[in-house]
């Protein structure tokens, strides 16, 4: 009987350790990130913004990872409870010049949102976007070129600027193409 559990044992606890290997390789289990909330990383960005050195958004997992610079150099990682808690954000971090990149959209795609900005005439200069999977910040669209087609708005109330010209702006419902 002993033999028995030894031998049946052996396997399970083998089966176990080569779990938790493979689940801390494909979660990552970095361990320099630490977990933050997202009011403090937003007064973060308003009371020091030299502190932060890039800001990454992950909207599949409503996550932010922002890197910190200086004595405080560490990475924090921060969850966000609504797709307009991160609009508000990214105002933020425009408003204050931080560094910040957006790894695609957000939520069910089914819902998504096409958008498209189409030049008018000689050109728009200027433009910039909020709530887009690929964001503008203060580029030019000239004619001709199709920069400005087919991006997705990732959140309910996106906004794009204008600083001259004209910009046709075209929403269209996402659909599969089978």
């Amino acid at each position: 009987m002993n033999r028995f559990f030894r031998s049946a044992l052996f396997p399970l606890i083998i089966l176990v350790v080569l779990a938790w290997v493979a689940m801390n390789t494909l979660t990552g289990n970095d361990k320099q990130a630490e977990k933050a909330t997202y009011s403090d990383l937003v007064a973060r960005v308003q009371d020091n913004p030299e502190s932060i050195e890039q800001v990454t958004v992950n909207p599949r997992k409503q996550e932010i990872t922002a890197d910190l610079t200086g004595a405080d150099k560490r990475k924090i990682v921060v969850n966000y409870p609504t797709d307009e808690s991160y609009t508000f954000f990214e105002r933020q971090l425009r408003a204050e010049g931080v560094k910040y990149d957006s790894k695609g959209v957000g939520g069910n795609w089914w819902g998504s949102i096409l958008v498209s900005l189409l030049p008018f005439g000689a050109g728009v200069h200027g433009v910039t976007t909020e709530g887009l999977a690929y964001p503008l910040a203060d580029e030019p669209l000239p004619p001709g070129p199709a920069r400005g087609l087919s991006n997705v708005r990732a959140v309910p109330d996106a906004a794009v600027s204008v600083r001259a010209g004209r910009l046709l702006v075209i929403e269209t419902p996402a659909t599969l193409v089978r």
